[in-house]
């Protein structure tokens, strides 16, 4: 669905989103690291992709474990348009899964990017 040279534009505009830019940090206690341009995992939501994680366990006992890693891509805008208009709608969990549409759509997002980006690499 990117255009060719999309992620390359996305990558130079993000580049040094969530990254440390200082060169070397130091802490109170003088302690010392080089960290520029280092990512900065303890800022990232790791609450918010637990939630990803357990849809994605949902749908292996519904489905397979890796079956989505086979489903097109168009069908994952398909599902997250559909949560996504659920949730504008007022309606906040899905009623099959129990999930939030919220947590339902992260997870479709994290597939598409998937297959976007790593399945179609060249």
């Amino acid at each position: 669905m990117l255009r060719k040279g999309g992620n390359e534009l996305a990558r130079n505009a993000l580049k040094n989103m969530g990254r440390v830019t200082e060169d070397l940090i130091k802490n109170a206690k003088g302690g010392m690291k080089y960290s520029k341009n280092k990512l900065r995992w303890t800022k990232f939501p790791f609450d918010a992709a637990e939630k990803a994680m357990l849809i994605m366990d949902y749908g292996a006992k519904k489905y397979e474990w890796d079956n989505w890693r086979s489903v097109d891509v168009e069908l994952y805008f398909d599902a997250l348009i559909r949560h996504l208009i659920a949730h504008l709608n007022g309606e906040i969990y899905d009623k099959e899964s129990g999930f939030t549409h919220l947590d339902h759509m992260l997870c479709n997002a994290l597939f598409i990017v998937w297959k976007e980006e790593c399945e179609n690499v060249s």
